[in-house]
């Protein structure tokens, strides 16, 4: 006999290892099913609505779950741990996801993102170890901080037009990312996006952009050249550090400002670092800058 703890339709918890959802639940509370290692699939009965923060946290052995239609919105670290948890679609009727839903779900390898979605939330696919493609789905506007922070194995990310703002940290560490195209619109870059995507070689940049973080960059150790499209008025400080390859520069006549050591090597990992030349019209700031901190600089 499965016995459920409900209270006006939401469940609270269970007492059994058996899990077979009843008629009429609307809502998985907070923590419901956190810790519960020995379920390996779940279905949510239409009518449910809201999963709740933590609901099926650390459920390790967790291997397969069904969202129904009617569901609208995810809590907080809802999947979070589900280290076994390989493949997850996310209903078109959800328009809201809290933060680290899915992070630390090592085995996740497909993700199926719902049009209806607005924002990716911050962490949400953070330490998801064997994600190697995300399609980003027309409508988000913004992607939150560390949202794919250590998907050390992403190499495909798709990015939709409708994009404005990429968080703090948001695809930093993921080593086998080799090329990215910003979509036009995107008017700001945070700090840290690309930090130490050793394998990025590609980046096309769009013309909307306004500002480059700090960092961003930084030590993307295969990076050969960059261009900085017109409309950038700022790069932030170490934006392109240890970037040892890194040897053709672009920068626009729009750019009034550098940050400190945007060039710069790490003293520890000085060696075999190439030389860079800045291109930029004469006259403009991009110029100066390359003749008072001793850069090549070759005029556009």
């Amino acid at each position: 006999m499965i016995e459920f703890e409900i209270e006006n339709g939401v469940l609270k918890g269970y007492v059994t290892e058996e899990i077979v959802l009843p008629e009429g639940v609307t809502e998985i509370g907070d923590e419901a099913f956190a810790g519960c290692n020995s379920m390996n699939a779940v279905v949510l009965p239409q009518g449910v609505q809201k999963i709740g923060a933590g609901a099926f946290e650390d459920c390790k052995n967790l291997k397969s779950v069904t969202l129904p239609n009617s569901l609208i919105e995810i809590g907080r670290s809802a999947f979070d741990g589900c280290k076994e948890l390989s493949s997850i679609t996310i209903p078109d009727s959800v328009t809201e996801i809290g933060e680290e839903v899915f992070h630390s779900c090592k085995n996740l390898t497909d993700v199926t993102l719902p049009t209806s979605f607005k924002k990716i939330g911050a962490a949400v696919f953070a330490h998801c170890t064997k994600l190697s493609s995300i399609t980003i789905p027309d409508g988000v506007t913004e992607i939150g901080k560390e949202a794919f922070f250590w998907c050390e194995n992403l190499t495909d990310v798709t990015l939709p037009n409708s994009l404005r703002k990429i968080g703090d940290v948001a695809f930093s560490y993921c080593e086998e990312l080799r090329s990215i195209t910003i979509p036009d619109g995107v008017v700001e870059i945070g700090e840290d996006v690309f930090f130490a995507c050793k394998n990025l070689t590609d980046v096309i940049l769009p013309t909307s952009l306004k500002k480059i973080g700090a960092s961003v960059f930084a030590y993307c150790k295969k990076l050969p050249m960059i261009t900085i499209p017109e409309g950038v008025v700022e790069i932030g400080e170490k934006a392109f550090f240890t970037c040892k390859n890194l040897t053709d520069v672009t920068l626009p006549a729009s750019l009034k400002k550098m940050g400190d050591d945007v060039f710069s090597y790490d003293p520890l990992d000085y060696e075999n670092n190439m030389p860079v030349t800045i291109h930029a019209p004469k006259g403009s700031y991009a110029e100066q800058y390359a003749k008072e901190n001793g850069f090549a600089f070759c005029e556009i």
